[in-house]
C-alpha cells in the first residue's frame, strides 16, 4: 500500500519501512513493556504522518466563482496549483491560482494544526483486615491531535493585485476547502 503511493520516492518507503523496523524491535527488547508501548504508539502515529504527507507533491483544488465580479471574469470553474515546501508536509508551500480571462497570481500558503497532550496519575489503596495494605499507582498518557488545520495563502499578480485566502484541511484525508478574495472584489470558493 504504502509503496505504490510513493513509487517515484522509494528512498522515503525504505526510511519508513526502517523506522518501522526500529520500533517493532525496541518493543521486544523493552523491561518497561508499558513506556515501550505508549513510545511506539505516538511514534508509529508520527512515524506515518510524516510519510503520507511526503507522498503528496501536488494538490490542483477546483476554483468555482461565487460573486458577480468573479463570474464576470470566468463562468467556469477552474484548477489552481499547491505545492508543499520539501519535507514539510503540508503545513506551508506555494501556491498559483490563474483566473481564466483574468490575473496570474503567484504565493504562498501555510497551515497549521493543534493538538493537547494529557497527563494523569492516580492512586489506590485497599485495606483487608489481618492483611497487609496493598496500593497501587497508574498512570495514564494521552495525546489528542485535532487533525483539522487552519490556514491563509497570499498570492500576487504581476500588475500588483492580490489574492487573500482562508483554508481548512483535514491532515487524515489532506481534503481542504476555503475562499479567496482579490483586490478587485472576485470572491472565490475552492476544495481539493
Amino acid at each position: 500500500m504504502f509503496q505504490n503511493c510513493c513509487r517515484d520516492q522509494p528512498e522515503q518507503f525504505t526510511t519508513f519501512a526502517f523506522t518501522l523496523r526500529q520500533m517493532l524491535t525496541s518493543l521486544k527488547t523493552s523491561r518497561n513493556i508499558l513506556s515501550m508501548r505508549l513510545c511506539f504508539t505516538k511514534s508509529l502515529a508520527i512515524a506515518t504522518a510524516v510519510f503520507l504527507t511526503s507522498c503528496v507533491t501536488l494538490r490542483e483544488p477546483d476554483f468555482y466563482p461565487i460573486n458577480s465580479t468573479a463570474s464576470a471574469l470566468t463562468a467556469q470553474p477552474f484548477k489552481a496549483r499547491m505545492v508543499p515546501d520539501t519535507g514539510g508536509g503540508w503545513t506551508a508551500g506555494s501556491i498559483e491560482v490563474v483566473v481564466p480571462g483574468g490575473e496570474a497570481y503567484r504565493g504562498r500558503f501555510s497551515i497549521a494544526a493543534g493538538g493537547s497532550v494529557g497527563v494523569s496519575t492516580s492512586m489506590s489503596s485497599v485495606v483487608v483486615p489481618g492483611a497487609m495494605p496493598i496500593t497501587g499507582t497508574g498512570l495514564a498518557f494521552g495525546v489528542s491531535q485535532n487533525m483539522k488545520g487552519q490556514g491563509v495563502a497570499m498570492a500576487v499578480s504581476p500588475s500588483g493585485a492580490s489574492l487573500q485566502c482562508e483554508i481548512t484541511q483535514d491532515f487524515t484525508t489532506f481534503h481542504g476547502f476555503g475562499t479567496c478574495r482579490s483586490t478587485d472584489g472576485a470572491e472565490y470558493r475552492f476544495m481539493y
